[in-house]
């Protein structure tokens, strides 16, 4: 590989300059080519609407936008103050099909646009407008913008600005090596340059502000990144459709490693998707996902130690999430906060995660038709579901119809033997906890070996818990599963070839989904 490489499928309808191609929408004084407030190139289309009233201008170039796609308008106002709100049109991004049939989405307004400013606004053209000039098709021919001052109008000058507006989408970064490996502070910074000023993915003092789509790594041509400590915000497009920006790893020999890279939603329109849809090296660690959409993974992927606070699901596909946080979810009734729909037992890949319930009954894990028969949890704690079976909101969900699905578990809490809900397989969940017990010299506290332990249910009396010997650190340690808590009763002994010479103690305690642990001393005889 070499140094990173960045293309766009960004297609220009204006980039520079002004003059008699726009024609005015409203009125207004006449326009002007803007020579040195621009964001893009070398210049940029300038109008003053000097009555009272909504004006702009737009600009002819018919253009076929792609479903899905946008249109990326560059737009600015200097008077922000004397604006009309936001949800009365103060700032207005257009599309129509003629100079007097247009749609009018309102994007901006003197309550949220206090500081001003160039913003690149994304328009999905097929989204309904917030109000129309005219009678627009869904034809794509002219393009520009208007802004509502609804008392006094400015006095001078030109301070309303269009810049480049192009359609598209999306940013692909592929090749990178050791010694140039590709980082968002990369793209982000090519995105900006003035030559370019794509708006896809913008530089920001922690990371990168991000709406529309970016490959890491294409179908044809891998990528090798290396990033670490970087925020990246998802902006949030109100006027796109809700699957508008996803982080995509799309090559089969990607080679990435980030290292507490987080991403957080800035609202709740267009969130944010995380998708990995060739099974290359992807490692994303110590991370926080806040707020975003859904993530899918598969088996080449790390993720140990990230959190998913407040997301929707998390579709595992075989990847590494040890230690990971899943927490307060905003996924649907009845779904799920993690999915793990591979033939691999999670033992080892799932090892040491958090769950907690979110505002609908949910399910924290939901093994797919294709999950083994047999699984192991280990060291999973489950916090707020329901342990009933068949409850939208027990801590597993069983999708398969037939057979027989055992889940072993092991120093799991939150979760009972009837913690799922099944598709309907026969479903057994067998809770497997520590029973330990270290015997002590109560004179000088060494360990005692070779004493002998006996545990049985306090209730029946007839089941027995533990028969054991102590070994040479004093510990007597067996494996219990069964129904928690559990009252059990019992007696420690330790004596040699002539007789007791410890005075026998008895003892109890309560196994928890957490086992038991008990330090018994017995004094000399």
């Amino acid at each position: 590989m070499a140094a990173p490489s960045y293309a766009t499928d960004l297609n220009d309808i204006f980039l520079d300059g002004g003059g008699t191609v726009w024609t005015l929408v409203g009125g207004g004084r006449m326009t002007d080519p803007e020579t040195d407030d621009y964001i893009q190139g070398s210049s940029c289309w300038s109008h003053d609407p000097f009555n009272n009233g909504a004006e702009g201008g737009v600009y002819p170039s018919t253009e076929t936008v792609a479903s899905g796609d946008a249109i990326f308008y560059w737009i600015k106002g200097d008077i922000a103050a004397a604006l009309a709100t936001h949800a009365a049109g103060g700032m207005q991004c257009l599309v129509g099909s003629a100079a007097t049939a247009l749609k009018c989405y309102y994007v901006r307004g003197s309550d949220d646009y206090a500081y001003g400013g160039w913003i690149c606004v994304p328009i999905d053209p097929t989204m309904t407008p917030s109000t129309t000039i005219g009678s627009p098709t869904s034809t794509a021919a002219w393009f520009g913008a208007q802004w509502y001052i609804p008392s006094t109008g400015p006095s001078k000058g030109y301070p309303f600005k269009v810049d480049a507006m192009r359609h598209g989408r999306q940013i692909e970064v592929t090749a990178g090596d050791s010694g140039t490996p590709a980082t968002w502070d990369l793209v982000s910074a090519h995105d900006a340059a003035t030559a370019r000023m794509w708006g896809i993915c913008q530089p920001t003092n922690t990371g990168a502000a991000l709406q529309g789509l970016i490959y890491w790594g294409t179908g044809s041509a891998a990528v090798y990144s290396r990033d670490s400590n970087r925020t990246i915000a998802i902006i949030d497009t109100e006027w796109t459709a809700s699957n508008f920006t996803q982080v995509l790893f799309a090559h089969a020999s990607n080679d990435v490693e980030w290292d507490n890279v987080g991403v957080i939603a800035l609202g709740t329109s267009n969130r944010g998707i995380i998708d990995v849809t060739a099974d290359g090296a992807v490692t994303w660690t110590n991370s926080v996902f806040q707020g975003i959409d859904t993530t899918t993974l598969l088996a080449n992927c790390t993720f140990d130690g990230t959190k998913w606070l407040s997301t929707n699901e998390v579709d595992g596909g075989g990847a590494s999430l040890l230690g990971c946080k899943i927490l307060t979810p905003t996924v649907a009734a009845d779904s799920y906060s993690l999915l793990w729909d591979v033939a691999t037992d999670p033992n080892g890949l799932i090892d040491g995660m958090e769950f907690s319930k979110g505002t609908n009954s949910h399910h924290a894990i939901a093994f797919g038709t294709t999950s083994p028969l047999t699984m192991n949890l280990t060291g999973i704690d489950f916090s707020g579901f329901t342990n009933t079976i068949g409850s939208s909101a027990a801590p597993i969900h069983v999708k398969r119809t037939s057979g027989t699905v055992t889940i072993n578990l092991s120093g799991c809490t939150g979760i009972t033997a009837d913690g799922y809900k099944s598709d309907g397989a026969t479903v057994v969940i067998v809770q497997s906890v520590t029973v330990s017990v270290t015997v002590l010299d109560d004179s000088d506290g060494s360990e005692l070996q070779y004493a002998h332990v006996y545990l049985v249910d306090e209730a029946t009396r007839a089941t027995v818990i533990m028969s054991a010997e102590t070994n040479a650190s004093g510990v007597a340690a067996v494996g219990y599963t069964g129904s928690t808590p559990l009252d059990v009763v019992g007696w420690v002994r330790q004596w040699d070839l002539s007789g007791d010479d410890y005075t026998p103690k008895d003892i109890a305690g309560e196994i928890t989904a957490n086992g038991l642990s008990l330090t018994v001393r017995l004094s000399p005889i």
